[in-house]
């Protein structure tokens, strides 16, 4: 008897639980963990490219895909051994040093995307000991709005664009606690300990030491990290003949992205960081094709820039477990869709469809943030219900996957023709009492030199009594983006425009007046006087624009309005 087929007898029989029905159960429980096991095997992982443990690798039944993953290990140590990682030439007993400055070792191994097959040796930090490293400092990576301002900036001003690799990166930073590995095998030590000079991967404060690390040499060779935009460093100077050079520069942990307006300043940059770390050139601008932080970007000059996740998804979405079909190549529009109560459900396979929820929602909400604002309501929608997978939420989540999957190869294009140098604006749009509690869902749009940089979907903190109040909600919300990306823009632009578009003319008048107007409530109250104040400090325009030619409208609603749905689109290429 299967396991399903002992699922399926439980759920017919409505009757109590009796012995036999609990002796089923365990069965049940019993096949699924053999199941598991067969599932997990050094083998079928491999097949499936997942991380192997070194048990694992020695498990493996061909034995040129052990040697290969084995090959890989004994690079991995020499490029330690070369960076002074550990005193391998010291070993020291187990039991001589406080065993609260012990840190266990884990050796992972996976196959990049191109077939190399890599090994990562790596520090438990999940155990190191609290009293081995602060708390309290903590690393910064480059963010998405990082990105996007950064192949904006290249985009519009048809600069050129480059990828380091930094090798090693953690292993650059010398270590300012007394800690110790224990000796891999591959040396022939038994209980015995090597102190680390420099950060291993792993350790809590490996990102930390890194980040002062390159911080402090970009600041020496004459680069300045911009204020409130983390890991984003910039170098302005004149050249010859008064000629004005930018080099802009995003980290994130060991990848840089580089933005010059010379591809000489882009050379130069690669020499003065060879002088100090091992740099890989990835991409010199020669090839228009980059992947850059997971995605797939290609830039042309004068012409365009898109982004994409084609390759990737094609290799992640099988793995989920639902049945695809390249045939749903529609945005997944509900009709009639009634948010179910958020109740436990009486299902014995429960914690499977949580799990595989989870997995699956975690999935598209990486997807969304990268470049898929089409479908960031819905998996804003499904994010709230991970754990009460109905089969109603079930039924979107796999049309969710199933457009994802059809569409696949759809790029969020920029085209250069449509650049408007200096303009800046935001489109906003809220939709009333449509989520639980009568709360409503609120949506932005972010264009820089109107090109999509940003978007957000949420809901609202308090329900709001009217449509009005909604998007004044909205309103407030987006006029903070202001905040955060005009100081940047006016760096390189003397005059920038400056727009917030709603389609409730209500709420603008609300928003623009002089006078003072008595609200329903202080919360309310003070959201709209801090959108008048944000507008006279920062001097935007708030506009209206038609229900009809409002593309954030798909940020907000399960069946926004056809136009809209065209006029959003557009943002893509397929």
């Amino acid at each position: 008897m299967t396991t399903e087929e002992i699922f399926a007898s439980i759920q017919e029989d409505p009757s109590m639980v009796t012995a036999r029905k609990r002796l089923k159960i365990r069965l049940a429980k019993i096949l699924a963990v053999m199941e598991s096991a067969r599932n997990n095997s050094a083998d079928v992982k491999h097949i499936r490219n997942e991380t192997l443990y070194l048990h694992e690798v020695y498990r493996l039944s061909d034995p040129n895909i052990k040697n290969q993953y084995l090959m890989a290990m004994q690079k991995e140590i020499e490029v330690l051994e070369g960076s002074n990682t550990w005193d391998s030439g010291e070993p020291i007993p187990v039991d001589s040093v406080d065993q609260s400055k012990i840190v266990p070792l884990l050796i992972l191994f996976n196959v990049k995307r191109s077939g190399k097959y890599k090994c990562r040796i790596c520090a438990r930090g999940d155990v190191q000991d609290a009293t081995t490293y602060e708390d309290s400092l903590s690393s910064s990576n480059l963010a998405q709005d990082g990105l996007m301002f950064l192949l904006n900036m290249v985009l519009t001003n048809s600069w050129h664009l480059g990828q380091l690799d930094i090798q090693g990166a953690y292993l650059n930073a010398p270590i300012n606690t007394e800690l110790y590995v224990k000796a891999p095998k591959v040396y022939g030590y038994k209980n015995m300990l090597f102190k680390l000079r420099k950060s291993l991967y792993g350790l809590r404060q490996s990102g930390y030491l890194w980040n002062q690390e390159i911080s402090s040499f970009l600041i020496q060779i004459g680069f300045q990290e911009i204020e409130f935009w983390p890991s984003l460093y910039q170098k302005n100077y004149d050249g010859v003949e008064g000629i004005k050079h930018t080099i802009l520069l995003g980290l994130f942990v060991d990848d840089m992205v580089v933005v010059s307006s010379k591809e000489c300043d882009f050379k130069e940059l690669v020499a003065m960081l060879n002088t100090r770390y091992t740099v890989k050139t990835v991409n010199d601008g020669g090839e228009p094709i980059y992947d850059i932080l997971g995605l797939e970007i290609e830039y042309k000059v004068g012409s365009h820039l898109s982004m994409t996740m084609g390759k990737s998804l094609e290799e992640k979405l099988p793995k989920l477990g639902f049945n695809l079909s390249d045939k749903v190549t529609s945005l997944p529009l509900v009709y009639d869709f009634k948010l179910p109560e958020k109740l436990k459900i009486d299902s014995v396979d429960l914690a499977e469809k949580i799990q595989k929820c989870r997995k699956a929602v975690g999935l598209l909400n990486y997807v969304v943030g990268k470049y898929r604002p089409d479908i960031n309501f819905v998996v804003n929608v499904l994010a709230s219900y991970q754990l009460y997978p109905t089969e109603e939420i079930m039924k979107l989540l796999h049309k969710t996957i199933n457009y994802l999957w059809g569409t696949r190869n759809h790029k969020l294009i920029w085209r250069y023709d449509d650049i408007i140098k200096g303009n800046f604006k935001i489109i906003v749009d809220a939709s009333h009492g449509n989520r639980e509690k009568f709360q409503s869902q609120y949506g932005y749009m972010v264009y820089m030199n109107n090109l999509l940089v940003g978007y957000k979907t949420g809901t609202t903190s308090i329900a709001c009594m009217s449509s009005t109040e909604a998007e004044t909600y909205v309103v407030n919300e987006a006029s903070l983006k202001f905040e955060y990306w005009i100081p940047l823009l006016e760096e390189y632009y003397s005059e920038i425009t400056k727009e917030l578009y709603c389609d409730n003319q209500s709420a603008i008048k609300l928003c623009k007046a002089d006078t003072f107007v008595k609200f329903r409530d202080k919360f309310h109250g003070i959201r709209a006087y801090r959108a008048r104040q944000q507008m006279k400090n920062i001097g935007f325009d708030l506009k209206f624009v038609e229900s009809k030619s409002n593309p954030a409208d798909v940020l907000t609603k399960f069946a926004p309005h056809k136009d809209n749905i065209t006029l959003f689109m557009k943002n893509f290429e397929y």
